[in-house]
């Protein structure tokens, strides 16, 4: 197969748009994002501060979180970390109380934290792929469930939801990673549908290879799985790009962002090629 031509296709507004009207006052606002300790989270938190945005931060790695905040120079806004295992309904319900105890408003809820796993289905142990669930999917569950009924007394409100490619086009050796992510793609589009008439956009996130250490943290069933994933995720696009293009795409209304090159290419082929996609990909593109 030669060189692919799908230049176009990057080139196209392929997103459903939602309620985005270009405009989107940061300053006084409230923002909880997850996963922030790195990666797109804390590249977010980063961007958000820029645009005089208060911040509540969250995750499991302190010293991720401290440096985060650390790179922050922002003096006019207030930043608050809180240790959260987002695997644990209990802490994220205690967590979600002490938000909204608080604080009269939340503006932004971006569920950016995840984990992956590598190995084929058959060595994948059940108490991993449980793990994936609960913190790709049931985190944010349980978070929309604490934060929508407040979200909705503000003027305009944003929930962002992670999902990947891995949400919309399946891979070998990643069952626990995409069940989980199709299940963000899904459970959120429920929800867009739900809250629709709502002051509430909602917008899901579908990156390609992003240098993150989502890797890096996997958990892998041997260490193949995740050695030949290193090589995918240090080309891959930075992170501050990748944030910056999910902003973009929220003020723009977008209910799916794709973010990167090679997650177009991948859509491409799988629109045009739902049976062969996988095998194309194999043998042309290193993903």
């Amino acid at each position: 197969m030669g060189k692919l031509k799908a230049n176009y296709f990057f080139k196209r507004d392929s997103f459903i748009i939602g309620k985005g009207d270009g405009k989107i006052m940061y300053k006084t606002k409230i923002a909880v994002i997850t996963g922030a300790a790195s990666g797109i989270g804390r590249a977010l938190a980063l961007e958000m501060a820029k645009k005089n945005c208060n911040l509540i931060l969250v995750d499991i790695f302190e010293k991720g979180l401290d440096k985060t905040i650390k790179i922050i120079e922002n003096q006019d806004i207030f930043v608050e970390k809180h240790i959260v295992d987002l695997s644990e309904k209990e802490q994220i319900h205690t967590f979600s109380a002490k938000i909204i105890e608080k604080y009269s408003q939340i503006d932004f809820l971006f569920n950016i934290a995840g984990i992956a796993a590598g190995g084929t289905f058959e060595e994948m142990k059940e108490e991993t792929f449980e793990r994936l669930i609960g913190v790709n999917l049931m985190s944010q569950v349980y978070l929309m469930k604490d934060f929508i009924p407040r979200m909705k007394k503000e003027e305009t409100t944003y929930i962002v939801n992670m999902s990947s490619l891995n949400g919309k086009a399946a891979f070998a050796e990643q069952s626990a990673y995409s069940a989980s992510k199709f299940a963000v793609r899904g459970v959120s589009n429920a929800i867009a549908y739900e809250i629709s008439d709502s002051n509430i956009q909602m917008s899901v996130l579908y990156p390609g290879a992003v240098r993150t250490n989502i890797v890096r943290n996997a958990i892998p069933a041997s260490a193949r799985d995740i050695s030949a994933k290193h090589t995918t995720i240090a080309k891959g696009m930075d992170a501050t790009r990748a944030a910056r293009i999910i902003l973009k795409g929220i003020k723009k209304g977008k209910r799916d962002i794709v973010v990167g090159r090679d997650a177009h290419l991948v859509l491409f082929l799988k629109h045009f090629f739902p049976i062969r996609y996988w095998d194309m990909i194999k043998r042309n593109i290193h993903l």
